[in-house]
């Protein structure tokens, strides 16, 4: 019994050792194929490198070549007469335009390419407004892709809203109010006017919700401005959408006495406006008209 358990041991031992040699015969050959393989792509990659550098491949641009020629001439050679033609402003005024926005305006160049000045983003928003030409005309014109002169209008429109806007259009208060209304009566022969007030219809793209809330009386969709002037016709107040007035809009103070009677400041509108102690219109030509 001793004999036959030592021969079943020593048989279970040789078949174990068996078994590991065979698992260790199958794993060396499975390094061996992938080093195989692993040489073998290292030596295509080298073999296909090889043959790439001998061939010359022709790179596509990612920006296409445009020229800014005629913004470049006229701004070098265009009289004072030529540049208020074309842009609506006199050069001194474009001068101040460019100190005044350059800071919100001015970009970095990039190794990728230059940055567009400051000078060709204002001279092609004043043209933009002289002339309401296509993009991509104005695209031609300086030298820009349509995209961007999209973006360089918001740009610009956004820098002179945020930097000019509060600086220069406000509406008169104290003594610059007396003023506009003696303006006015000396020029225009009425009394106690601090300005006129109109708005204007802007046409827009339809927007993606509520559009019919934005279609106007002619059938097409818009925004509104309102815009009050004073007597030299310059911009006194700029509103959109939210139309109307809160508070007191002239102080107790300025008055006159007009055929014996206290008259406060008035705006004047047209026949459309309603009739307000602070908002004198024309007398309606429809007499349905409140």
């Amino acid at each position: 019994m001793d004999l036959q358990a030592l021969f079943w041991f020593l048989l279970k031992k040789r078949t174990q050792n068996s078994r590991l040699t065979a698992r260790a015969i199958l794993q060396r050959n499975a390094s061996e194929r992938m080093y195989r393989i692993r040489r073998k792509t290292r030596l295509a990659v080298l073999l296909l490198s090889a043959l790439v550098s001998h061939f010359t491949v022709e790179r596509r641009s990612w920006q296409i070549p445009r020229t800014s020629a005629w913004f470049d001439l006229a701004y070098s050679t265009y009289s004072n007469d030529q540049w208020y033609a074309n842009f609506r402003v006199s050069k001194n005024t474009f001068h101040f335009l460019l100190d005044e926005l350059r800071a919100d305006l001015e970009r970095q160049d990039t190794e990728m390419r230059k940055a567009v000045t400051v000078r060709r983003k204002v001279a092609l928003f004043l043209y933009y407004l002289a002339s309401t030409d296509s993009y991509r005309s104005l695209g031609n014109l300086f030298g820009l892709s349509r995209a961007f002169v999209c973006i360089c209008l918001r740009q610009v429109s956004e820098a002179i809203l945020k930097k000019l806007k509060p600086k220069y259009i406000s509406f008169p208060k104290g003594d610059e109010l007396v003023q506009v209304i003696a303006h006015y009566k000396e020029r225009w022969g009425f009394p106690m006017c601090a300005g006129a007030i109109d708005g204007t219809h802007i046409a827009i793209a339809t927007p993606p919700h509520n559009h019919v809330a934005y279609v106007n009386r002619k059938s097409y969709h818009s925004i509104v401005m309102q815009a009050v002037v004073d007597g030299h016709y310059m911009f006194r107040d700029i509103v959109f959408y939210n139309l109307g007035c809160s508070g007191q809009l002239f102080p107790e103070d300025v008055q006159d006495t007009i055929l014996g009677r206290q008259v406060h400041p008035v705006i004047l509108g047209d026949p459309a406006y309603p009739m307000l102690n602070w908002l004198m219109k024309a007398n309606p030509e429809n007499t349905n008209t409140p």
